[in-house]
């Protein structure tokens, strides 16, 4: 495995600037090394012209056409939801939890589907001077689950963590995401209407394919790494592990999370126990633990910064409990990637 790009910049937060046509991404905060307490001043991320839209209880629009100025991998977290990547120029490398992706659309255009049945680590990585063309939608999975029939095979892939589908670029689907590229953020509502439309005539073309190419088979044939999930979870348990992703370098107390999802830390232990399996420390250990594992596949941190990210003082604390978990000790896991 290589060694990890040292020059390479970790940050877990970004905005957008606006510059009449042209907007700017510059990052919130950022270091060298991930577990460094050091913060720097924001820096310019990339540059382009972007769209970002956001329906009410509907789906997420962002995309556009950007010029990436520095290596940089972005770390956040995201929300369950059905998730369609575009790309029609540059490079695109991503991923959530152990799913990754490196599409590249010099040779041709690449879209995937992807399911997240639960909240997800985010991973992107930045190349200086990449020319990126590309649209990102997140659907709540609610919202097309209402709208599956009952024994719908596609309803099977909405309850497989990490699941997803690659999507052909036919003429209708490439001339859709042109035309929504083409597009500034909505202002007013005839701007609004002409998005939504777009869109929704977007996902009517996607869907098309996915049911024209017999998703079931595709579940055994395409599909990796997928793990059931009850999609049906508490909505407070959904906005809970939302919150424990996002806080997952910090220390996060059972207090405040039963102030948050307004039960009793006793009631709180209990949906925990009986949705997931594990208490509330128990599923917070492990997430860093698979955060953890994941930066040292991708070579993004030493063993020991991985150990002090987990929550763990010692580096040997950290080997036993990553080998009790995982089976395997950190060093044989960097190995076998």
């Amino acid at each position: 495995m290589e060694e990890a790009n040292k020059n390479t910049l970790k940050g877990c937060g970004t905005r957008c600037l606006e510059q009449h046509d042209q907007q700017t991404v510059i990052s919130e905060n950022y270091s060298r090394h991930i577990s460094s307490s050091q913060k720097a001043p924001p820096i310019a991320l990339s540059e382009g012209k972007l769209i970002s839209y956001q329906v009410n209880n509907g789906f997420t629009l962002q995309g556009g056409k950007t010029h990436e100025l520095i290596d940089f991998e972005v770390l956040s977290t995201v929300q369950k939801s059905l998730v369609i990547v575009i790309l029609l120029e540059g490079k695109l490398a991503f991923g959530y939890d152990s799913l990754n992706f490196e599409l590249d659309a010099d040779s041709h255009c690449n879209a995937v589907l992807v399911n997240l049945s639960k909240p997800a680590s985010f991973h992107r990585q930045l190349y200086a001077d990449n020319h990126v063309t590309k649209l990102n939608i997140s659907l709540p999975i609610e919202w097309v689950e209402s709208r599956c029939e009952q024994g719908e095979a596609f309803r099977a892939f909405l309850t497989q963590h990490l699941a997803y589908f690659k999507l052909r670029l036919n003429k209708r689907v490439l001339s859709l995401s042109k035309d929504l590229i083409r597009l500034s953020s909505p202002q007013n509502f005839m701007q609004r209407m002409q998005v939504e439309t777009l869109t929704l005539s977007l996902f009517m073309a996607i869907f098309e394919q996915v049911k024209e190419s017999n998703i079931k088979n595709s579940l055994e044939a395409d599909v990796y790494n997928v793990k059931s999930v009850d999609n049906h979870f508490d909505q407070r348990l959904d906005h809970l592990m939302v919150y424990i992703e996002s806080h997952i370098d910090e220390s996060i107390s059972i207090q405040t999370l039963s102030e948050i999802s307004a039960m009793s830390a006793s009631s709180l232990q209990r949906k925990f126990k009986s949705t997931l399996g594990c208490s509330v420390n128990s599923y917070i250990r492990r997430r860093r633990l698979e955060i953890a594992k994941q930066q040292l596949a991708r070579g993004a941190v030493s063993i020991t910064e991985a150990a002090y990210n987990a929550g763990y003082r010692h580096p040997s604390n950290f080997t036993n409990a990553f080998k009790k978990h995982f089976g395997q000790s950190p060093i044989n896991s960097i190995k076998k990637n």
